[in-house]
């Protein structure tokens, strides 16, 4: 996995979820019923495994909480398990949770994207 292609994919998503991400308006909408994301996603490894990969290497708790991925982040360094989690999350909005994300959701990715990002720095 190239951090180099990892660090735009960030940088992207950063500024989506900062800049146009609200509950309901229509990038919200949209982020969720693109297949720009999850293309994107595959482009660079990543795999929609329902967040299995991500539970069995940080815990449950940080699947499903801000405050708890939060207390883990520094310690997960794994771009392509990272990569998979925002893949599983953004196809549980798709598909199960039918785009109904709150603003710790929004939250979580932003965690995320934002540690990618670190990570592709250094490397």
């Amino acid at each position: 996995m190239n951090a180099k292609n990892i660090l735009p994919f960030t940088e992207k998503y950063i500024d989506y979820f900062l800049t146009r991400f609200q509950p309901e308006s229509q990038a919200y909408y949209e982020f969720f019923d693109s297949e720009t994301f999850p293309n994107e996603c595959r482009d660079l490894g990543f795999e929609m495994d329902c967040g299995k990969s991500f539970i069995e290497a940080y815990g449950g708790e940080a699947w499903r909480s801000c405050e708890e991925l939060s207390k883990i982040i520094g310690n997960a360094n794994d771009l392509k398990i990272l990569g998979s989690a925002l893949f599983s999350q953004w196809r549980y909005f798709n598909h199960w949770a039918y785009g109904h994300a709150k603003e710790e959701d929004k939250q979580w990715f932003l965690i995320i994207l934002r540690h990618m990002k670190e990570i592709a720095n250094k490397n």
